[in-house]
């Protein structure tokens, strides 16, 4: 067994009779390493409760990091107008960092269709974050494009259904909804466009975000995949503290 250098100091410690303060002997590897096997051999679950609390530790750093990460983006994590999806006067705020690639967006988006429909409540602020290919980056230039003609939310459920978010599949969507295609793609391309991008990207990034989909809600970050009722309790329980 591999023993990290915190645990094994405090092992040795456990172990090792009291120095004075004036005594600074050189430490003897070999011997170190021989007073901590005989410890794990008389007293095992030492180990697993120093790995344990060293675990229970860094989750704890790690959710206190995640809510001031959240804290401090408030105002960014509240969304522009373009960027508010369904129910721009609702209570609660849910906002959804995704790629239009990722499987797990994909088959989350029939439940968050839904549920913003059902519950008006529900300010649902979408967040592009394309990191699956470059064709993950064509659909999110897309999506923000379509807000120029007011059908962000009808391009990003179409974009999400779509077998095809290359460029040619993504004007195939656009004429299917009945888009100014050409408008569409010089938009695409349109410094807005690539500011609103590099936005998301860089608030990703300060949440400590790794992977899609990932939620914001009631100040706290919720990633991957959330089953319906879950995410019906969460936003229950948020609208009860507020």
């Amino acid at each position: 067994m591999r023993i990290r250098p915190a645990i094994l100091a405090g092992l040795l410690l456990l172990a090792a009779p009291p120095l004075l303060a004036e005594e600074t002997p050189p430490i003897d590897r070999a011997a170190v390493e021989q007073v901590v096997r005989e410890l794990l051999q008389r007293e095992p679950e030492l180990v697993m409760e120093a790995l344990q609390s060293l675990q229970a530790r860094q989750e704890a750093e790690q959710a206190q990091q995640a809510q001031q990460a959240v804290a401090d983006n408030a105002e960014a994590l509240k969304g522009e107008p373009a960027e508010v999806a369904a129910n721009p006067d609702g209570d609660v705020t849910l906002v959804e960092f995704m790629d239009y690639h990722c499987g797990y967006c994909r088959r989350m988006m029939p439940t968050l269709r839904d549920l913003v429909g059902k519950d008006k409540g529900v300010r649902f602020v979408l967040k592009e974050f394309p990191i699956l290919g470059p064709d993950s980056v064509v659909a999110a230039r897309a999506a923000v494009a379509a807000r120029n003609q007011g059908r962000y939310w009808d391009m990003h459920l179409a974009l999400m259904e779509s077998e095809d978010i290359s460029l040619d599949g993504v004007r195939a969507v656009a004429a299917g909804l009945g888009l100014d295609v050409a408008r569409l793609e010089a938009d695409m391309n349109s410094p807005q466009t690539e500011q609103v991008l590099a936005a998301d990207m860089e608030l990703a990034r300060k949440l400590g975000l790794r992977g899609t989909p990932a939620f914001v809600l009631g100040g706290e970050i919720i990633p991957g995949a959330v089953p319906p009722d879950q995410l019906e309790d969460l936003i229950a329980a948020t609208r009860e503290r507020s």
